[in-house]
């Protein structure tokens, strides 16, 4: 494959890439975890004080906490990993203009320091797990095999935003608004039974939807993912990953031109 060639060069980028996010920082990469949990904190506020105390919903305090947690970790990372690809090509054009640069991996750093930051908020859902509940259930060992679809669809989105925003610029915007959206349109904030039952067909055209629900699974009540939809959700994160790679594949060859 052509990647495996090139892992060790994409191991040093990502190691790069996450020392220069954080290097002018004064708490460093501190804010990794800092950071989440002052989000999470906010948004239980909102969504699981405030709102909750108004509409008498029962669920308590720390359940909910924790599936937030788990819809929030997967959107941060997609949504992330997103809005960084608009720009990562068209703002390298050093490296793009090399002929023996390797530029498809250039969208795989942003996704690889992505993937590094689900690591550290897994391992903050586990703290949390304990804190809360006194307890881990044994099946968020499967968290990452849960994850794994996503981040290969992830994979086949990026290439393609990436090679898109170099010719258009207004596509960091677009793309932004589209994650934003995301946030609210996704499970994140309830479960997709809570939907309205002729809205929730619709979730299944969320990337998100399937694996929040299925990382609930393993990680809030023990159980197993649905293994029959994880395998038909595997193979089309893999036809769309390897439909992004092809298409960012086909139009690279104009990269220098437009930079």
């Amino acid at each position: 494959m052509q990647l495996q060639r090139h892992w060790g060069l994409l191991r040093s980028l990502i190691k790069r890439e996450i020392r220069v996010r954080y290097r002018s920082a004064a708490l460093g990469l501190a804010w990794l975890i800092i950071n989440p949990l002052l989000l999470l904190a906010t948004y239980t506020l909102v969504f699981g004080v405030i709102f909750t105390r108004k509409s008498g919903v029962g669920e308590s305090l720390g359940d909910f906490i924790l599936t937030l947690f788990c819809g929030l970790t997967l959107y941060w990372f997609f949504a992330e990993t997103m809005n960084r690809s608009c720009s990562v090509i068209r703002s390298q054009p050093n490296l793009v203009k090399k002929v023996v640069f390797p530029v498809e991996i250039l969208p795989l750093v942003s996704l690889g320091a992505s993937v590094f930051s689900v690591c550290l908020n897994l391992l903050i859902l586990v703290a949390l797990s304990l804190l809360i509940n006194l307890s881990v259930h044994p099946t968020i060992l499967l968290a990452p095999l849960v994850i794994l679809p996503l981040v290969v669809m992830t994979a086949g989105f990026a290439w393609v935003i990436s090679g898109w925003g170099v010719y258009y610029s207004d596509l960091d915007n677009v793309v932004l608004f589209l994650t934003t959206l995301m946030l609210f349109l996704s499970p994140i904030f309830y479960p997709v039974s809570a939907a309205p039952e002729a809205v929730q067909p619709f979730f299944i055209l969320n990337p998100l939807a399937f694996p929040i629900e299925e990382l609930r699974k393993v990680v809030l009540l023990g159980e197993s993912p649905d293994w029959s939809s994880w395998i038909i959700y595997m193979g089309v994160a893999a036809i769309i990953g390897a439909l992004g790679f092809r298409i960012f594949q086909k139009g690279r060859e104009l990269f220098a031109d437009f930079l």
